[in-house]
């Protein structure tokens, strides 16, 4: 793992596991705020207020990202997720995206969400810090995180039923609790197949990318709080030093 990697680092690879994990776009995962985080023992699970094919507000109609709580290098990611996600709806409980804007040298966070741009720069920075190859950083994009699972599952010669279910690309009359609960018994079993195939060990441009989020999450100091956060005003040590950068109101939740 990183050495000296801040609550910062491991909560961003963190984030960016969980959108490996549950094949979400990127727009899904800055969709969900971080108190729709749930531990919920054989998965980590969040709530989109918005996705791709629903309108703001309809948040009942939202599917479900779900995650295996597995790991393929036996560390748990996700308690840096949940320690983070502690720490940013006790400081900001009206926050409705995932993972925020770093400043420059990713060692501090403004208050308004990540860009796409500046989310793969970081993720793949993550990687090469820990250890991944430059060309295998640069083929991973955010696009491809959502289609990780889908393309083992493939290899591994999982039934179409549950390789298309990973990624929610099935659809049907059912109703969301029904829905929900069949999606999180499919993606434990595609999991479960993949990672009993053998096949997980290939190709490594694909694979080697859990592992390496993995190993930045570690298990060792995740008492640690999230930095605190820059204005919205301090422009100047933003990671993408925009000019006139563009700022997204705070959507207002409902009471919990």
């Amino acid at each position: 793992c990183i050495d000296g990697a801040t609550p910062l680092a491991r909560y961003a690879a963190a984030v960016f596991r969980l959108q490996l994990g549950s094949s979400a776009r990127w727009n899904d995962i800055q969709h969900s705020a971080p108190h729709t985080i749930e531990d919920k023992g054989d998965t980590i699970e969040a709530t989109p207020w918005q996705t791709k094919t629903t309108k703001i507000g309809a948040t009942t109609q939202c599917k479900i990202l779900i995650a295996a709580r597995t790991s393929m290098a036996n560390h748990h990611w996700w308690k840096p997720l949940l320690v983070g996600k502690a720490s940013l709806d006790k400081a900001f409980p009206d926050m409705d995206f995932l993972l925020p804007q770093p400043t420059s040298g990713f060692h501090g966070y403004l208050l308004r969400p990540c860009q796409f741009n500046t989310a793969l720069k970081w993720m793949r920075q993550l990687l090469l810090q820990n250890g991944c190859s430059h060309q295998d950083a640069i083929d991973i994009t955010l696009h491809s995180l959502r289609l990780w699972l889908a393309e083992l599952a493939h290899l591994a010669k999982v039934p179409d039923e549950l390789r298309n279910s990973v990624g929610q690309w099935q659809g049907g009359p059912k109703s969301m609790n029904t829905y929900t609960r069949d999606h999180r018994k499919m993606v434990l079993e595609v999991w479960h197949q993949v990672q009993t195939s053998g096949v997980a060990l290939l190709p490594p441009a694909r694979s080697n990318v859990p592992v390496d989020l993995e190993l930045i999450g570690t298990d060792q100091d995740t008492t640690s709080t999230m930095p605190p956060t820059r204005t919205c005003d301090d422009n100047a040590d933003d990671a993408t030093k925009d000019k006139d950068p563009k700022k997204r109101k705070l959507r207002k939740e409902t009471p919990r």
